[in-house]
């Protein structure tokens, strides 16, 4: 029954053949660090059989929880995607950010949707943050006062498909979810409509 939801939630979706990954069979050397990984290597950020890119219309910022492992992190699968634009940044390292180019992705009281964003707000954006790290972790990164400054924005409620249930609930996504999620509805703001060039 949960194979036939999770599969159910793909349909309609536009995604590359996955047959790549199902004829790797075993782990190989990443060619970088040389340590067995299977797919991708999460510390290299390297994928390691053909796989789609994406080309994302922001700068993506991922703020990882250095304690936590990137093997279990799916932000990590935003960098193998569209190298080019994502960042990977290990907390406590903040870069300086410039307010008016920027937002952070977080459930706040305060968060707006991507629609609320004032025009001369929304065509001034050139970079989203994402916070990498579990749910009752967030906390930690609003700590020093860094985030103070940058607009927080939300998604709309959905529902995780990820493999790896979060212990709250069904409403907490993965990392790789809400950059999914945010960027549908980016799409939607910036020219009415979404046509799946971000399913991959």
């Amino acid at each position: 029954m949960e194979k036939k939801i999770c599969e159910s939630s793909f349909l309609g979706l536009k995604i590359s053949s996955h047959d790549p990954l199902q004829e790797m069979k075993q782990r190989v050397k990443c060619p970088q660090c040389t340590q067995k990984r299977k797919y991708f290597c999460y510390s290299c950020y390297l994928p390691l059989t053909p796989i789609p890119t994406l080309q994302l219309p922001l700068v993506v910022d991922i703020l990882h929880l250095k304690t936590e492992s990137k093997s279990k992190s799916s932000a990590v699968h935003c960098k193998i995607l569209c190298p080019e634009k994502v960042n990977i940044h290990e907390y406590p390292f903040i870069p300086n950010y410039d307010p008016s180019e920027v937002v952070v992705l977080f459930p706040s009281e305060d968060a707006v949707s991507l629609q609320e964003l004032k025009p001369e707000e929304f065509n001034k954006l050139k970079k989203v943050i994402f916070i990498d790290c579990q749910w009752h972790s967030t906390h930690k990164f609003f700590m020093n006062g860094q985030l103070d400054n940058i607009k927080r924005v939300k998604i709309q409620s959905q529902k995780t498909v990820f493999w790896r249930y979060q212990r709250e609930s069904s409403d907490y996504l993965a990392t790789i979810e809400a950059i999914y999620y945010f960027f549908r509805e980016y799409a939607q703001a910036l020219k009415g409509k979404y046509d799946g060039e971000y399913d991959d």
